[in-house]
């Protein structure tokens, strides 16, 4: 019997909504880049 390691690569996305405010979008966006979380709406206004 053989020993297998199984990967799973996962890719989490996020949408943050139209009323967050461009200090709070900032915040979110630096820690889903330490999550890798795909942010959909990132650019700031």
């Amino acid at each position: 019997m053989t020993s297998r390691s199984l990967y799973v690569h996962r890719t989490y996305c996020a949408d943050i909504t139209h009323n967050v405010s461009t200090r709070k979008r900032k915040e979110i966006v630096e820690r889903a880049a330490q999550l890798d979380v795909v942010i959909t709406n990132k650019l700031f206004e």
